[in-house]
């Protein structure tokens, strides 16, 4: 049984894309463009017609949660388990600055 491979994408290094980004720009309008640098992919260049196109779900849309929200999956766990969080009762610290500075008044 024969399997199809996906088309590959070119690969570009940090160097050769700079120098050749007229050449790289052109080549993305066709098909993605990867760019590595070291071995680790740093970009991929794509023709803007594949991010208009698409639904917005990406990065640009997420909006920064509140504590309260970002913390629902661990309350929402911790509830089904049953965990319930220690309160410690908060004692009292003498203020370090404030003897401080009442010692150089005197």
């Amino acid at each position: 049984m024969k399997t199809s491979r996906p088309p590959l994408i070119p690969r570009w290094t940090v160097g050769l894309a700079r120098k050749n980004f007229a050449g790289l720009l052109k080549a993305a309008e066709r098909q993605p463009q990867e760019i590595y640098h070291r071995q680790r992919l740093q970009a991929v260049v794509v023709n803007p017609s594949m991010v208009r196109d698409r639904p917005a779900d990406g990065l640009a849309t997420v909006t920064p949660k509140n504590l309260w929200e970002a913390t629902e999956p661990i309350r929402r766990e911790a509830a089904k388990t049953g965990y319930v969080l220690p309160f410690v009762k908060r004692r009292n610290r003498p203020n370090a600055l404030l003897k401080i500075l009442t010692g150089r008044s005197r």
